[in-house]
Formats: structure tokens, sequence, C-alpha cells
């Protein structure tokens, strides 16, 4: 079954590589969306001074883990497209994967941006107490990143810009898709690539390179407090780089396109899929701290379950929660607007959250209006760009 299944995703994608479909993705893409929104729901309410759950284990990292999953997944889908190219065209065009890229992401990325900067801070409706007061801090490097793509280096080198904190993932993406196709185009060891990218990424978000950088100064008597700043910058961001988990999506892409048949039979057993999800749910709720390279082996074990098991233990295919994940990176970007609008209508009627029916009132309020301005940003801009993205298209 696992083969007849294999043969059946490698030959679609071969044919007609920017149409693969998997099923369950866009199940995946809800579930990554909705607890990013809910754990920034939480530190929301807190800025507003309502009571809220964001200290509680769970919520501080769902947010975190939902960027992990939004990171495996992209690296699962972009690796297997290209891979799908590569093998039909015998080259990547990688001129034309950027297009599509940019018409998939720059628009609405540079819409919240502009919101975020010029639009939003106009506006006392918005004002987020203490968060908003950071925006005139250091606002022309702020401003410079963000306009570059490089909000993880804004991230890093000063302090959250809101409403647009969230984008400091799409330069981590951006930056992986900048340079993995030229990669992939030139390589046939793609095995070997993804696992020395993963120990890279492991190496220097410990701090081996900022580490080194502070020995060289001690060696070379450097008494200048900005050498020792920068090897700390330089570690959040490795740190910050989740591209080891891109690469971990790549490596499940790698097995399933070129149908390790001895490794998925494993993934696709039941007692896989029964340890793995008991294993998340354990680790969430008890708060282990493990590494996001280990929930990344998780997600993809879970993604691939999800993408080509015919046998796995549920289904998220529902035409709900499809939706969802088709609008979901509106949900993502345009999340925190969502959440302000709701906590200051709420307080309109409400002085604070009292109780269990006032939190539950509010999440609904959020829920909702990040749909309806996520589903706008989906029909009225995202959808626009994406049909020009048929003349960047290889059949």
């Amino acid at each position: 079954m696992v083969k007849k299944l294999l043969k059946a995703n490698t030959s679609n994608s071969v044919s007609t590589p920017v149409s693969v479909f998997f099923p369950n993705l866009n199940g995946i893409r809800c579930i990554a969306s909705l607890l990013v929104l809910f754990h920034h729901m939480e530190i929301l309410k807190a800025f507003f001074g309502m009571k809220n759950f964001s200290e509680n284990i769970f919520i501080a990292r769902i947010g975190g883990l939902g960027v992990v999953l939004f990171f495996v997944l992209s690296g699962f889908l972009i690796t297997y497209l290209l891979l799908a190219e590569k093998q039909k065209h015998s080259h990547i065009a990688i001129k034309s994967f950027y297009m599509r890229r940019i018409l998939r992401i720059w628009p609405l990325y540079y819409l919240v941006v502009i919101l975020a900067f010029l639009v939003l801070p106009r506006f006392d409706f918005f004002y987020i107490p203490h968060l908003s007061d950071n925006l005139l801090t250091d606002f022309s490097l702020k401003l410079t990143l963000y306009l570059l793509i490089l909000p993880n280096v804004a991230s890093v080198v000063t302090s959250t810009v809101p409403y647009a904190g969230q984008a400091w993932s799409v330069g981590v993406e951006e930056q992986f898709y900048l340079l993995w196709p030229i990669i992939l185009s030139k390589t046939q060891h793609y095995l070997e690539v993804l696992c020395a990218i993963i120990v890279m990424i492991v190496i220097f978000s410990n701090g081996f390179l900022g580490d080194g950088l502070i020995t060289l100064g001690h060696y070379l008597h450097i008494s200048n407090p900005d050498w020792y700043a920068l090897a700390t910058i330089i570690t959040k961001f490795f740190k910050d780089l989740r591209i080891s988990c891109m690469a971990i999506g790549g490596i499940g892409a790698y097995v399933l396109f070129f149908n390790k048949e001895e490794i998925l039979k494993i993934l696709f057993s039941r007692n896989v899929q029964l340890f793995t999800y008991a294993v998340l749910v354990l680790l969430l709720l008890r708060g282990t701290p493990v590494s996001q390279e280990f929930y990344a082996v998780l997600f993809i074990i879970f993604i691939l379950n999800m993408a080509a098991n015919t046998n796995r233990l549920f289904s998220l295919e529902n035409p709900i929660i499809n939706y969802l994940g088709k609008i979901s990176f509106g949900l993502y970007m345009c999340h925190n607007i969502a959440i302000v609008i709701a906590i200051r209508v709420f307080l309109y009627f409400f002085s604070t959250v009292d109780n269990l029916f006032h939190h539950l009132i509010l999440t609904g309020m959020v829920f909702s209006i990040a749909i309806i301005i996520a589903a706008l940003s989906y029909h009225c801009i995202e959808i626009r760009f994406m049909k020009l993205k048929l003349y960047f298209t290889r059949s």
C-alpha cells in the first residue's frame, strides 16, 4: 500500500510539479496559525492589563511551536516541488521560483509593514500600552530592515515592532527560499546537504560562533564592548534562524519523493503515529524543555502521515479547516490587528476579563475578526497576485 501510494504521488509531482496536491496540508496550516494566534492573544491581553494565561506553560510554548510547524511544512513542500521540477526538466528555473514566492508573500508582507510603521501608529485605537512606545526607538533602522525583508535581523538588533513583529519568520523563510533552489540545482547529494544545514544551525545557535568571537576578542585584547555585543547578536540570530527546522522538513520530502519505503513503513505504522502524538501532547502539557529540532522531527512525522499515509489515525480534511488553512497567511500576518480590535471593542462593553465567560467572549471576538480580516486579505489582495504566478509556472 505504501509503495503504491508513493508511486502515485511521485508520478503526479513529475507530470505537473506546480500542482502537486497533498491532503491535510491546509489543516496543518490552520493548526499552526491558530497556535500563534492564541499565544499572541494572551500576551496582548497582558499588555492591556487584562487577566490572561500567558504564563501558562502550554500557552507560553504553542506560539513558537506553531511557527516551527510552519517552517517544517514549508521545507517539506518547497523541497518536494523543487525535486519534482528538477526531475522533470533536469534543472530548476530559479528566477521563476523567486517570482512565485514574491507574488505569494510580498504583497501582504509589505501591506502589513506599511500599516505597522506608518498607518496604525496614527490612531489611538491601535495603541498598545508599553509596546507601542518601542516603535520610535531605532525607527529608521527598523524600517530599513523590514523593507529589505530582514525582519528577523530587526528582531535581534532592536525592539519589537507592534503589529509586524510576527513577520520575523517571513524573513527566515525568504532567506531559505533565496538559497535552497540554488543549492538543490547544483547538487545531487540532497540528504547530505540537509543534514549539514541542520548541524551547522544547531552548532551556531548554541553559541559556537559567538563564543568564538568572544574568545578571539580576549586573545586579541579587544576591549570594545561592541565586539562582544556583536557576538551576542550573532548567537541570537542563529538561535532564531529556524532553517534547521525547514531542512528537517526537506528530509521528509526527500524520503517521500524518492520512495524510501523501509523508512516510510516505520513512520506510517500505527504505533509510531500513536507514540509521536503522545510525546507531543506530553511535552506541551509538561513544558519539558527540548530543542526546536526535536519538535521538528515530530512534526515531519505528523506531516508525512497526514500527506501520504492512507492509514493515518485521523484526517484534517474538512471544508472549514481547509478554508482556514487557505487563508492562513492572512491569519498569521494580520492576527495582531484583529486581537487589538477585539480587545478595544470588548473593553468598550466590559471593564476587564473577570471570568471564564468573558474569556470565551473575547476569544470568539478575536477568532471572528481575525477570520474576516484574513478572508478579505485573501480574496481582495492575495488571490489577485497568486493568479499571476501562472506566468512563472512550468507545465
